[in-house]
């Protein structure tokens, strides 16, 4: 019994704690959050933990029915309706009716190993092609440079210096260095 309790809280823990950090995963990464196979991935896990969930249900509802039927039948014994060998074999017979119900635990466990599947072959695509974030970030940083101007570009007509409007203030960045000629 205190193997299978610890193979469910394993399972429990890991599908859990897999399931937050694909959340987590999908809140800092911008680029994640149009992509399919996070949303597939965290699919599986959470699908784990119902399993979990399901797995306790069903043996609840095992050892309620076992302790039921064993007080109805050791009530027989006492009123001699039933001998005690019957009571113990209809008992063993009962109890391994009960074996399905690892199979709630064997899917979590595909579950997650199908997720982290995914995740594994898949987190590839977040560092390569048009998916790749330092990619972007760079990309960005040199359309924002591109776009600033120097102090003699923001002069107007008059020589007087024109103002940077909100959007060129968001695209300057904040730690250019200005070249100076020699």
């Amino acid at each position: 019994m205190e193997f299978g309790s610890e193979g469910i809280k394993y399972l429990l823990l890991v599908n859990s704690g897999a399931a937050v950090a694909v959340l987590a995963f999908h809140g800092s990464v911008a680029a994640v959050r149009d992509m399919v196979w996070p949303k597939v991935m965290l699919g599986f896990f959470v699908v784990g933990v119902i399993l979990i969930g399901a797995l306790h249900i069903a043996r609840y509802r095992g050892v309620h029915s076992l302790f039921r039927d064993w007080q109805s039948s050791v009530n027989k014994y006492f009123i001699d309706v039933l001998d005690w060998l019957d009571i113990v074999n209809d008992d063993a017979a009962k109890a391994r009716k009960l074996s399905w119900a690892l199979y709630f635990a064997y899917a979590s466990f595909a579950c997650f190993v199908i997720g982290a599947g995914i995740g594994m072959f898949n987190f590839s695509t977040l560092t390569n092609g048009d998916n790749h974030v330092g990619k972007e970030a760079i990309t960005t940083s040199a359309t924002s440079a591109s776009n600033t101007s120097t102090p003699a570009e923001q002069q107007d007509g008059r020589g007087a210096e024109k103002p940077l409007s909100n959007a060129e203030h968001a695209s300057t960045p904040t730690n250019t260095k200005e070249k100076v000629a020699p």
